[in-house]
């Protein structure tokens, strides 16, 4: 037989596990995110001159890019 006092931990239980998922879940997205900028500034590190020039972006600007951690935007 359930009772109400089983419920209530079943639910509480429920909703914690919800929480470290959506914890767990915003976790993985960041460091994903920090993955992708950190290779958006390798890639960015490697492209030649004539190629920054043609989308408009200085050598110089690139250095500055490419010398933030991977945390910062």
């Amino acid at each position: 037989m359930t009772t109400e006092k089983d419920i209530a931990e079943t639910t509480r239980a429920a909703i914690a596990g919800e929480g470290l998922r959506t914890m767990s879940r915003k976790v993985l997205i960041g460091l994903g995110n920090w993955y992708d900028r950190w290779q958006q500034r390798q890639d960015l590190a490697d492209l030649d001159d004539h190629i920054l020039r043609d989308i408009g972006i200085s050598p110089r600007e690139v250095e500055r890019e490419c010398a933030k951690p991977f945390w910062r935007r």
